[in-house]
C-alpha cells in the first residue's frame, strides 16, 4: 500500500484541490486526509501533510464523526512530528473529546495514545506515563492489538525517559511482540529503536547497535524516513561514545539536514539531550576546518543512502 500509493501520490493531491475548489466536496476531502496521514508520517511528508489536514478541518463540518477524529489524531501526530506541539495538543484534546463524545472506546484509546507521545515531546514525562497507563487500560483486553502494541510502545518509552529501564523493556519487548504477531514491520520497527535508545542508556552499546542496525534494515525497505533518522542518532551517538568523533558528527549533520528537509523534530527528552551531549563531545574533539568540511559534505546526503551505507559497512 505504501508503494501503490507513492504511485498515485500526485492524483491524490489533485483531487484534494479539487475537492476542496471546483468539487465542492470538503467532506471528501477530509475523508481522504483522514485516511492519508498514516502514510505521510511513514514517507515523510510531515509538512504537507499538515497543511492538507490543516485546510480539510477547516473546510468540513465541525460536528462528530468518526472520519474528522481520524483526520484531528493524524493532525496532532503531524504536529507534534514536526514541533508544533501546541498546536499537536490542542488537534488532540478536541479528538479525544470527539471520540468520547461518539462513545467510541477504541478511538478513545487511539487519542490518550497520542496525548501521551506529545507530552512526552514537550518533557511532561509523568503526564506522558498517565495517559500511556490510561490508554492500555483502554485496549486491553479488547481485542485491538495495533492499539495494545502502540499504548505498550508509548509507555515504554515514557518510562524510559523517568530511567524506570526495567518497566520500560517488558513494555517494549512486549509491544514488539504484539507488532510480530500482527505482521506490523512499522510498529515493530518503532519498539526496537526504542529499545535501541534504551540499551545504549544502560550503557550497553553492542546491544544498542545490534538493535538499531535491526530496525535501520526495515526502516529502509518501509521507505520510513523518521525511523531512518531517528537510527542514524542513535548509531551516530554510540560511534561518540565509542571515540570515532568525526564519523558520528558527519552522521548527526546528516540526520540535521535530513531533519529540516523533512520538517522532523526530535520527539523525545532523552533522545534530545543524549544527542545534544554527544554533538557537543564530537565537536571540542575536531578543529574548525573539520567540522565546516563534515557539515558542507553532510548537506548533500540522501538519508536513504545514508542508512545503506551504514548498514553496508557492517555487511
Amino acid at each position: 500500500w505504501l508503494v501503490r500509493l507513492g504511485a498515485a501520490h500526485n492524483d491524490l493531491l489533485a483531487a484534494l484541490t479539487w475537492s476542496l475548489g471546483d468539487g465542492g466536496d470538503p467532506e471528501g476531502a477530509l475523508a481522504l486526509t483522514a485516511n492519508l496521514w498514516w502514510y505521510w508520517y511513514v514517507r515523510g511528508h510531515v509538512a504537507e501533510g499538515l497543511v492538507w489536514l490543516r485546510r480539510t478541518l477547516a473546510a468540513s463540518s465541525p460536528l462528530s464523526s468518526g472520519t474528522r477524529a481520524a483526520a484531528l489524531r493524524g493532525a496532532s501526530a503531524l504536529a507534534r512530528s514536526s514541533g508544533d506541539y501546541a498546536e499537536a495538543i490542542r488537534f488532540g484534546e478536541q479528538c479525544l473529546a470527539m471520540v468520547r463524545d461518539l462513545d467510541d472506546r477504541q478511538g478513545v484509546a487511539g487519542s490518550l495514545n497520542s496525548l501521551s507521545a506529545t507530552a512526552l515531546a514537550m518533557g511532561r514525562v509523568e503526564d506522558a506515563v498517565g495517559y500511556a497507563e490510561d490508554s492500555l487500560a483502554e485496549v486491553r483486553g479488547s481485542g485491538n492489538q495495533r492499539g495494545l502494541g502502540a499504548s505498550l510502545t508509548n509507555l515504554g518509552t515514557a518510562l524510559r525517559n523517568l530511567d524506570r529501564y526495567e518497566a520500560a523493556d517488558l513494555a517494549l519487548r512486549e509491544a514488539g511482540g504484539v507488532f510480530q504477531a500482527l505482521g506490523d514491520v512499522r510498529g515493530e520497527t518503532s519498539t526496537i529503536i526504542n529499545r535501541a535508545i534504551l540499551e545504549r542508556r544502560r550503557g550497553r552499546l553492542t546491544a544498542s547497535r545490534e538493535c538499531c542496525l535491526e530496525a535501520l534494515r526495515l526502516c529502509v525497505v518501509l521507505g520510513h524516513a523518521e525511523g531512518q533518522v531517528d537510527c542514524l542518532d542513535v548509531v551516530a551517538a554510540i560511534e561518540v561514545a565509542e571515540g570515532h568523533h568525526a564519523a558520528g558528527l558527519r552522521l548527526f549533520e546528516v540526520v540535521r539536514a535530513a531533519r529540516r528537509r523533512l520538517g522532523l523534530e526530535v520527539s523525545t527528552p532523552d533522545e534530545r539531550r543524549d544527542r545534544d551531549a554527544a554533538i557537543k563531545l564530537a565537536r571540542v574533539s575536531l578543529d574548525g576546518q573539520a567540522i565546516a568540511a563534515l557539515e558542507v559534505a553532510a548537506s548533500q546526503v540522501d538519508i536513504t543512502a545514508a542508512a545503506i551505507a551504514v548498514l553496508d559497512a557492517i555487511a
